[in-house]
């Protein structure tokens, strides 16, 4: 994909997406203060002594992480 993708596939996105996540980027547009803490996110997960890796690395864990942070802002 390219950095600025085309007006088709900003509205796939959109609607691929439910109401109360439509409504996050809705208000994500706007917000100037939410729209910067953007630029930290997410963070970098603490290393984990045994592995090396992230601790509780894993795709499902920051999926479900990010629905709770999701959730919390509602």
């Amino acid at each position: 994909m390219k950095i600025h993708p085309n007006d088709e596939a900003l509205e796939e996105f959109l609607l691929s997406l439910g109401d109360q996540h439509r409504r996050l980027v809705r208000h994500l547009t706007w917000c100037n203060y939410c729209r910067s803490r953007l630029v930290y996110l997410p963070r970098p997960l603490p290393l984990s002594p045994e592995t090396g890796k992230g601790a509780g690395s894993g795709y499902d864990q920051t999926v479900s992480a990010s629905r709770r942070a999701v959730s919390a802002t509602n």
